[in-house]
């Protein structure tokens, strides 16, 4: 929803990757020499090259190079279209010999209703779930347990879904410790419960999750809206916003430099300049990496106010960001 700010009869308009592609081996010491030049090609973002090699080897029953071939089809690596159906025949294949990571991926294609076993067993993705979960993937317990908020697999159970995305949480899995966050922090659910969303999310900004920040910094935001002293709450989500942009979730940059640019016109002297420099250089990052009409205005508002012996020194702080 769009917010518009007047401050001194300005408007200023406010929103409330793959990471570099690498594959390592679990066992390299056995790994030949072909699969290693895959690897090298990985690295040097030779994608189709590396495609080639792990065809082979996939082709020879090898399940790192299958599970790796699943990688490629899902994501769309290289002069491949994204193929999910491909991606979860070579996750089976290397299901089978135990790759745990594929355990988890064979669940999700069975969820999806991508993939579907005539086995009875292994036709539902719970199966999956739990063996990937036993293997050490943690996260895949969640996996489970979102199924029970609502999908063609579980009837709706609220008590399950928190008991299985605890056990992945308490094991710093991210986007179960995220999921938790969602579960107490709705208020349509009986679960609602402020301090434990806060409690959740926080665990996950601690594992470095940008999404989390976010998610707390809007929480905080809504909290400021019905409370009697709002401050306190605005100034964690500012606070908070910041962390997510820090992390590079996009969506907070233009909502970091809004909370910036309020705080700098209700502040004064060093501090209300230190605001309005941090809310010039989040609205840059955020035109920069999203040159709309809208995160435009805002950059030319706040540089219309901003001296311009600061602007280098600032434009600096953005180019080391974006690097």
């Amino acid at each position: 929803m769009l917010r518009f700010f007047h401050i001194k009869g300005q408007i200023l308009v406010g929103l409330l990757c793959l990471a570099p592609i690498s594959i390592t081996h679990a066992n390299t010491q056995n790994t030949s020499p072909s699969m290693a030049s895959a690897q090298q090609y990985m690295n040097a973002n030779e994608l189709d090259q590396a495609y080639l090699i792990y065809s082979k080897h996939g082709e020879l029953g090898d399940p790192l190079a299958q599970f790796t071939l699943g990688l490629f089809h899902e994501n769309g690596w290289g002069k491949l279209a994204s193929d999910m159906t491909q991606a979860c025949y070579y996750f089976y294949e290397a299901s089978k010999q135990h790759i745990p990571q594929a355990l988890k991926k064979i669940g999700d294609c069975i969820a999806s209703q991508t993939l579907s076993l005539q086995i009875k067993k292994e036709s539902h993705p719970n199966y999956w779930y739990k063996k990937a979960y036993e293997n050490g993937i943690y996260e895949a317990a969640c996996d489970l347990g979102r199924l029970y908020l609502g999908s063609d697999w579980q009837g709706f159970d609220l008590d399950e879904a928190i008991r299985w995305c605890h056990l992945a949480a308490e094991k710093k899995a991210l986007n179960a410790q995220i999921t938790l966050g969602d579960i107490y922090a709705s208020r349509t659910l009986p679960s609602y419960n402020i301090e434990k969303a806060e409690f959740w999310y926080q665990q996950a900004v601690n594992g470095g999750s940008g999404i989390a920040a976010f998610k707390l910094a809007k929480l905080y935001l809504s909290l400021a809206q019905n409370a009697e002293h709002p401050e306190k709450f605005y100034r964690h989500a500012t606070l908070m916003m910041e962390q997510a942009s820090s992390l590079k979730h996009a969506a907070a940059y233009s909502r970091t430099a809004v909370l910036y640019w309020n705080e700098a016109q209700l502040s004064e002297g060093e501090q209300a300049s230190e605001r309005l420099a941090k809310s010039y250089v989040w609205a840059k990052v955020a035109y920069r990496d999203n040159p709309t009409t809208t995160n435009a205005l805002n950059l030319q508002t706040i540089q219309s106010v901003v001296p311009k012996t600061w602007i280098k020194e600032l434009d600096d702080k953005v180019e080391q960001f974006l690097e």
